[in-house]
């Protein structure tokens, strides 16, 4: 991820590791991107799981 916001520099890009399943983490993500931008356009969720 950082190598992509590097070679963005003129965007606003966030990203943070929280685990889908726990509600806290999930309420984290929502906090941050309301104290940087002041609002949710869109939240994609990407869960992964490997065996």
């Amino acid at each position: 991820m950082q190598a992509l916001i590097e070679s963005l520099p003129n965007t606003k890009i966030s990203y943070t590791v929280a685990n889908v399943t726990n509600k806290d983490d999930v309420q984290a993500v929502v906090d941050l991107v309301m104290e940087k931008y002041g609002r949710v356009d869109v939240l994609y969720n990407n869960a992964g799981r490997s065996d």
